[in-house]
């Protein structure tokens, strides 16, 4: 369903995100967008708030796994240097693209 030919997605979609958009800035492994906020846009139709995008690495190991600390250390040893200028972008691409259904 598209809304001004935008996507409608659902809060708890679990969304790839393009390598043309962007990818992991530690290892360059595809990366997976959630959501925990919204924002009414002037149209009436729901979007996210600048920067406010959960990003997960395709290469994350698994949180019970002995690799996850190392990877955790370098994966996010400077977040507002390496991830904030990832999210921006994330998240305008996303605004750009889709909408919210905050009716589910």
């Amino acid at each position: 369903m598209a809304v001004n030919q935008k996507t409608v997605l659902k809060t708890d979609a679990y969304l790839e995100i393009p390598v043309k958009v962007a990818v992991c800035p530690i290892c360059k492994g595809k990366l997976f967008a959630q959501f925990d906020e919204w924002q009414q846009n002037e149209d009436g139709t729901w979007g996210l708030p600048e920067a406010d995008v959960r990003l997960d690495c395709e290469n994350e190991p698994d949180i019970d796994s002995e690799e996850w600390w190392d990877w955790l250390d370098g994966h996010y040893s400077m977040p507002y240097v390496d991830w904030l200028p990832v999210a921006i972008l994330v998240t305008k691409w996303i605004n750009k693209n889709y909408v919210f259904d905050m009716d589910e």
